[in-house]
């Protein structure tokens, strides 16, 4: 579900010929899933592919909310019938 009140507007350009007008949003925390296995832990992201065209797409697990990763969480660890899968916050360093 899309939240737009989570989000800043940062940089708009405006619509050219192909009507698509683009936006730049921003959020001040962010959150992230991540998979953990015995050695290393990995930032997730999932890629849905075609098998009649082999197009690809792909979608980075971040989110502007904890809930809302949180959800995603639950849905890989109950899809995949494991407990790997967790949210962080995401911190710069």
């Amino acid at each position: 579900m899309a939240r737009p009140y989570e989000y800043e507007t940062l940089h708009t350009r405006p619509a050219g010929i192909g009507g698509k007008e683009r936006i730049t949003v921003g959020s001040t925390r962010m959150f992230g899933v991540k998979y953990r296995n015995a050695k290393d832990e990995y930032w997730v992201g999932k890629v849905i592919q075609c098998e009649l065209t082999g197009t690809r797409k792909y979608q980075k697990m971040f989110f502007s909310n904890r809930t809302s990763a949180q959800t995603q969480c639950d849905k890989l660890n109950e899809l995949y019938n494991c407990i790997e899968y967790r949210v962080v916050e995401v911190v710069e360093r």
